[in-house]
């Protein structure tokens, strides 16, 4: 996949989106072909759709080609016209995957126009954040095989189970958030005691390069306040979430 577009949400969040990947795309290497934003107050994006999807010219391109080949009568000419047949647009499109940065319904809005408007999903590889870990994104045709990253599902399961054996419901998805600062400030804590220091959330302690694992997997928190994750690959399927790739056990040495 070398060619990126991004159909996002103008918003905060899908400009931190966009900047994160135009970030991504330099440091791989690799093409950002296309950004279209919508309102994500609209009940109707068709036209940015479109636009992305350079449906209009792609149309007039099989309209073109389709005239031209009623005005021939050879074999060959019959032969493509009836391939054309149902064919309501022709021509590459400009890009390998795209970014949808969106979630619940208005992902469910969104995901079908590109498959109507000509995107097909086996042909352009559907990619989103982790806001697509939603089990009603599961029942979306469009979705079948996108890919997006998430912390590594099997701990998650875990915490789970204990946690519904321990208090009789399901946690929320952030509960792990809440269990693993905990967590932290307690191991910190451990360690201040047993090495005699009287400051165990020292910038230094807490900033470690090897980082911390915890039950969304392995995270560090950089110099500059932000948290980096390991997280794993996944990819919707009707069945579930499956594991494409996982997530790394460990840190590279020193901060990126």
């Amino acid at each position: 996949l070398r060619r990126i577009a991004v159909l996002a949400p103008e918003s905060a969040y899908g400009n931190v989106v966009v900047q994160a990947l135009q970030e991504a795309i330099f440091r791989n290497g690799v093409e950002l072909s296309r950004v279209v934003y919508y309102d994500p107050r609209s009940t109707d994006v068709s036209a940015e759709v479109q636009v992305l999807a350079d449906f209009n010219s792609r149309r007039s391109a099989a309209e073109a080609q389709r005239r031209d080949l009623e005005g021939r009568s050879d074999e060959a000419a019959q032969r493509a016209l009836q391939r054309l047949q149902g064919v309501e647009t022709v021509g590459l499109l400009p890009f390998d995957a795209i970014l949808l940065p969106a979630s619940g319904q208005q992902l469910l809005s969104v995901a079908p126009l590109l498959a109507y408007y000509d995107v097909d999903p086996a042909e352009v590889r559907f990619l989103g954040t982790a806001l697509w870990e939603d089990p009603t994104l599961l029942r979306e045709p469009t979705l079948q095989g996108g890919w997006f990253p998430a912390p590594p599902p099997a701990l998650w399961n875990t915490f789970r189970k204990r946690y519904e054996e321990s208090f009789g419901n399901t946690p929320p998805r952030v509960a792990s958030l809440g269990y693993d600062a905990v967590a932290l400030a307690a191991v910190l804590e451990q360690r201040g005691s047993a090495g005699g220091s009287f400051l165990p959330y020292s910038a230094e302690t807490i900033t470690q390069s090897l980082g911390f694992a915890g039950i969304d997997g392995i995270f560090r928190f950089l110099p500059s306040g932000t948290v980096q994750r390991g997280l794993a690959v996944l990819e919707i399927r009707q069945a579930g979430f499956i594991e494409r790739d996982p997530a790394p056990r460990s840190f590279p040495a020193g901060i990126n």
